[in-house]
């Protein structure tokens, strides 16, 4: 349980801190909004804060070149086939970005910062 508690507190950081008392006050709100949320928007694969996390690995694969050229918007964006390649072969679950349920996420956001530590 120790370690779940290192995770959301990573996780709602943005991944900057493992500790709590390094939250921001809008972090500790939002920390203390998912513990007390039973509701499905929270819980669900697309909730608010499942796609924060989301977001926060997309982010890493800029910072290690997981990217591809889009022609069409003419600009880097995500290769999420590589992403849900490593995803379905190394994460936790084995499953895709998007198939993570929110409660499952801080695992898979640590495991990716992990990533890419060793990649940089």
């Amino acid at each position: 349980m120790l370690a779940n508690r290192h995770d959301l507190v990573f996780a709602f950081s943005d991944g900057t801190t493992e500790n709590s008392a390094e939250l921001t006050q809008e972090q500790i709100d939002d920390l203390i909004e998912h513990l007390q949320s039973d509701g499905p928007e929270k819980n669900s694969s697309t909730g608010y804060n499942g796609n924060r996390m989301r977001r926060r690995i997309m982010s890493m694969c800029y910072s290690i070149g997981w990217t591809r050229w889009d022609e069409g918007k003419k600009r880097h964006i995500v290769d999420m086939e590589r992403l849900d390649g490593w995803m379905k072969k190394y994460s936790h679950l084995h499953k895709g970005l998007n198939e993570y349920k929110y409660n499952e996420l801080p695992v898979v956001v640590t495991q990716f910062e992990n990533l890419m530590k060793s990649e940089l």
